[in-house]
C-alpha cells in the first residue's frame, strides 16, 4: 500500500511534543477546545440563510457583542444585494449622561461596510438604532474569552509541571562514578539490566568507585497533587459555563448532597447569556419582521429540562398547600417562590410559546376569579368572620392552582422539546442513510 495514494488515512501528530513543551501553543490549544465546547451552548432557529450559526456563536463568545443589520453587500456570487449581516464593531467614544456609547463603528472590507451607526434607542437592556440592533453575549458585553484564557493558562502551566514530575519519577536512583573506566562499567551494567541480561561485577574497584544515591521518596505524592490540581481547574471551568463536573477531592465515597453542592453556581452566567440573547432577538424580530428563536442546546438543554422535572417532583412529593407552608415556614411564600422558580425554569428552557401560554392561563384565571368574586358578593348574608376566612382560603387555593398550572405547562413544554430532539435526531439519521445509499 503506497503512502501517496492513501495519505488521507494518515493521522498527523507532533512527535516533538510542542503542544505540551511550548507553553504558548499549549495555551492556544486549551483555549480552542474550550471554545469548541461552549459554542454548542445555544441553538438558533429561523436565522437568515446568509448568517452562519457557528460564526454568530463564535463572534458573540469572543467579541462580547455583534451588530445585527441589513446591508447591501457582496454575496457569494459577487453580486451586491441587501442581506442580513452580523458585524464586529467598535463602540464609539461619544457617550451619553450615563457614560453609555451612542454609536458603533463598523469596518468590514468583505461586505464593503465602513459606517458609524447610531444607537439612539433602548428597550430594556437592548440598544439599537434605525439600521440595526446590538446583539449581546452578556449584560456587560464582555464575552467568555477572559474566562477561557484564564483556565487555559493555568492548565498549560500545570501540564508542564506534571510533565517535569513525570520525567523525574523515572529516576529511581542516581549512580555516580569517580573515573571514566568506572563510568563505562556502570553504563554497561545498566544497559545489560535494561536488556534483561543478568550480569555480574568482577572487580572490587567498581564497588569502591561507584556511589548510589536515592532521590526523595515523596515524588509520587507530588504527581498526585498535580493531577488533583488539573481536575480542579477543569471542574471549575465547566461549572463556570454551566456544566456539572465534580472536583471533590475526598479519596472516599461522597454523598449525593456533596456531589451536587456546585449546582447553584452553574446557572447565573448561562441564564445571563440566554436572557440577553432573547431580549435582543425580540427587538430584532420586531424591527426586521423575522422569527428568530434561541434556546439552550446539547447538555445545557438537558440541565434546563432536569430543573423543570425537579420542580414537578418537588410539587408531587411535598403535597403542601400555601396555607400549610405558611404555618410551617412562618412566611407563607411557598406559592410566590414556586411561581418564581417556574418562571426561572421557563426562561432556562427558552421560547415564546411558553410565555404566551402562561399569559393566556393567567387571563383565564383572572376571569374565573372575577366571576367567583361576583358570586361571593351576591351572598352577602354570610357573617363577616366567615366571609373573611372564605376569601383567604380562596386566595390560597388560587395560588396553588396557578403554581400547578405553571408547572404542568413547563412539563408539557419539556416533553415537546424532548420530542423535537428525537425528531431532529431521526431526520439526521435518515439523511445520513440517504447519503450513504446515494
Amino acid at each position: 500500500m503506497a503512502d501517496d495514494g492513501y495519505r488521507f488515512l494518515q493521522v498527523p501528530f507532533d512527535d516533538k511534543g510542542d503542544v505540551v513543551l511550548d507553553k504558548s501553543k499549549s495555551i492556544r490549544e486549551f483555549a480552542t477546545y474550550f471554545l469548541m465546547r461552549v459554542m454548542k451552548m445555544f441553538k438558533w432557529e429561523n436565522l437568515p440563510q446568509e448568517i452562519p450559526e457557528d460564526c454568530l456563536n463564535k463572534m458573540l463568545l469572543t467579541e462580547g457583542y455583534v451588530w445585527f443589520t441589513k446591508w447591501k453587500g457582496r454575496a457569494l456570487n459577487g453580486v451586491e444585494k441587501d442581506q442580513y449581516y452580523v458585524f464586529r464593531g467598535k463602540l464609539a467614544d461619544v457617550i451619553d449622561a450615563y457614560y453609555r456609547p451612542t454609536s458603533l463603528i463598523v469596518s468590514n472590507p468583505g461586505a464593503n461596510c465602513y459606517k458609524q451607526f447610531g444607537l439612539d434607542k433602548q428597550k430594556g437592556g437592548t440598544y439599537y438604532g434605525e439600521d440595526g440592533v446590538i446583539l449581546r453575549n452578556d449584560t456587560l458585553y464582555h464575552g467568555l474569552m477572559p474566562l477561557i484564557n484564564r483556565y487555559a493558562f493555568l492548565l498549560a502551566e500545570n501540564i508542564l509541571t506534571m510533565r517535569s514530575a513525570d520525567v523525574f519519577l523515572r529516576i529511581i536512583a542516581l549512580i555516580s562514578a569517580q573515573d571514566d573506566k568506572t563510568v563505562v562499567s556502570a553504563n554497561e551494567f545498566i544497559r545489560g539490566i535494561e536488556q534483561g541480561k543478568m550480569s555480574a561485577v568482577a572487580e572490587g574497584k567498581f564497588f569502591e568507585g561507584v556511589k548510589l544515591q536515592s532521590p526523595p521518596s515523596n515524588n509520587g505524592s507530588y504527581l498526585t497533587q498535580f493531577i488533583e490540581y488539573q481536575q480542579y481547574f477543569l471542574g471549575s471551568f465547566f461549572n463556570e459555563i454551566g456544566l456539572n463536573a465534580n472536583f471533590n477531592m475526598k479519596r472516599e465515597s461522597i454523598a449525593k448532597s456533596e456531589s451536587s453542592l456546585n449546582e447553584d453556581s452553574m446557572l447565573p452566567i448561562c441564564q445571563n447569556m440566554l436572557k440577553c440573547r432573547q431580549e435582543d432577538v425580540k427587538v430584532i424580530n420586531e424591527m426586521f419582521g423575522l422569527d428568530i428563536k434561541v434556546s439552550f442546546d446539547s447538555a445545557w438543554l438537558q440541565n434546563a429540562l432536569e430543573i423543570v422535572m425537579e420542580l414537578e417532583t418537588l410539587k408531587n412529593q411535598s403535597g403542601m398547600t400555601g396555607s400549610q407552608a405558611s404555618q410551617l415556614g412562618g412566611q407563607g411564600n411557598f406559592g410566590q417562590a414556586g411561581g418564581q422558580a417556574s418562571e426561572q425554569a421557563s426562561q432556562l428552557v427558552g421560547g415564546d410559546e411558553s410565555d404566551k401560554a402562561t399569559e393566556e392561563s393567567q387571563a383565564k384565571e383572572a376571569v374565573e376569579s372575577g366571576a367567583d368574586n361576583d358570586e361571593s358578593g351576591s351572598g352577602s348574608s354570610v357573617e363577616g368572620s366567615g366571609e373573611g376566612s372564605s376569601v383567604e382560603a380562596q386566595g390560597t387555593s388560587e395560588e396553588d392552582d396557578k403554581l400547578d398550572e405553571k408547572l404542568d405547562e413547563l412539563i408539557e413544554q419539556a416533553a415537546g422539546l424532548a420530542e423535537t430532539l428525537d425528531e431532529s435526531e431521526e431526520s439526521e439519521e435518515s439523511e445520513e442513510e440517504d447519503e450513504s445509499t446515494e
